[in-house]
């Protein structure tokens, strides 16, 4: 890290306007939890590329001041943005991701406006057609959202997480058969998209039909195995298994999801509250003291600027812990799963490992047993369009009426 600060600085000095130079190192820093450090550099690149604006610069400059929860501050710089050069002001992701902001900030018309503004300089744009889409739903506006979702496939056919967001809205209200369909053509149309699988599985979970959510959840876990985003299907697998009593399968489960994202603080604790409820307290107290293990190393940095591939590594467990066996274990599993060319029989093993392959639960209490895996389609906006770079909450901050953005 020290290396890449002397050469990103180097750079700037070498040539001041280097935007890309100056957009680095804001990130580098960034990642490394310095958002005030951050903030100065991506200022200091603005100020310093003004004959040749950058969009990114405005773009990545309103996301970390948002993430210190300068709303206010986020907002003039935005707005700013927009005014600064044609380039910038035609930059689809500089109004895209200003329209999140004020989805949580702001009122209804300035959202709205801004969404239209990322539209009318990219009418393909799927992040924005899939961030609107999400956001009116969450406004209660079904029928805008649906249209939204339709427009949006219709101009980005293969993009799989449209049809998940518009699957979940079809799913909430009622239409069951055509969320199924919607996700089903979703992994068609990008069979490496998990959060698609993970959905799906999670749908049949709920409507009962464990075997059909066994199969779905082991494609998830073939559609990225080194992803951090398969613990959400090792997790949602977990509480299944769990459900039909099915320890210590369920055990093994929540063991790959933790180490596959070991900041997945649901994974820990679904898997303490399983180990309470046997009466092994013990064990479960351990596990939510591994969790808080976790949530304050990601308090203290962000992770050192780690990405996103974990391919199922080593969780440091004491050899003292009781959870060691387990750990110990798992990774024989994992190798099974993952080491043998035919998945089909892979896939076969793992659901007759699982069960004797018959629904135990109806449609109404698998809903009503309050144990669904995770929320169906995952944090849809988050897991797809990843440019907003927007993970963490911000404050609360002023409002601004689409008046004055027209001006």
């Amino acid at each position: 890290v020290g290396r890449a600060r002397k050469l990103y600085e180097g750079a700037v000095t070498a040539k001041s306007s280097h935007a890309a130079a100056w957009h680095g190192w804001g990130l580098l820093e960034k990642r490394q939890g310095n958002l005030r450090r951050a903030a100065d550099i991506f200022t200091k690149g603005i100020r310093n590329t003004e004959d040749n604006a950058n969009p990114y610069l405005y773009q990545s400059l309103g996301l970390v001041l948002e993430q210190m929860g300068s709303i206010d501050e986020a907002r003039q710089w935005y707005m700013r943005g927009t005014k600064a050069s044609p380039l910038v002001s035609n930059s689809d992701a500089l109004w895209h991701t200003w329209a999140k902001m004020e989805g949580k900030h702001g009122n209804e018309d300035v959202v709205r406006y801004l969404y239209q503004k990322a539209l009318s300089v990219n009418p393909k744009s799927r992040y924005t057609y899939l961030s609107w889409g999400v956001w009116e739903k969450e406004q209660g506006n079904y029928e805008k959202a649906e249209q939204l979702f339709k427009d949006g496939h219709k101009l980005n056919p293969r993009d799989a997480a449209i049809l998940q967001a518009w699957a979940l809205l079809e799913y909430e209200i009622g239409n069951v058969t055509r969320a199924r369909e919607l996700l089903q053509k979703g992994t068609e149309a990008d069979s490496k998209h998990i959060p698609a699988w993970q959905a799906w599985g999670v749908l049949e979970y709920l409507e009962g039909d464990y075997t059909m959510a066994r199969k779905l959840f082991q494609q998830g876990v073939w559609a990225g195995p080194n992803s951090r985003d398969v613990s959400r299907v090792f997790q949602a697998w977990a509480v299944l298994e769990k459900r039909e009593k099915n320890y210590n399968l369920a055990r093994t489960l929540f063991s790959c999801a933790v180490k596959a994202d070991s900041r997945s603080e649901a994974s820990w604790l679904a898997w303490a509250q399983m180990e309470d409820d046997l009466g092994l307290t013990a064990r479960a107290d351990e596990l939510r003291q591994y969790n808080q293990v976790e949530q304050q190393k990601m308090e203290m940095s962000a992770t050192l600027g780690a990405g996103g591939g974990t391919s199922l590594g080593p969780l440091n467990v004491s050899p003292d812990s009781v959870l060691a066996p387990i750990f110990r274990g798992v990774q024989s599993w994992i190798n099974k799963q993952f080491g043998t060319e035919d998945k089909n029989k892979a896939t076969a093993e793992a659901s007759q490992a699982a069960t004797a392959a018959t629904p135990t639960m109806d449609h109404k209490t698998a809903k009503e047993a309050g144990e669904i895996p995770t929320r169906l389609g995952g944090d849809i906006v988050d897991q797809t369009a990843k440019r907003c770079d927007d993970d963490a909450a911000a404050a609360a901050g002023g409002t601004v009426n689409a008046n004055s953005l027209r001006d």
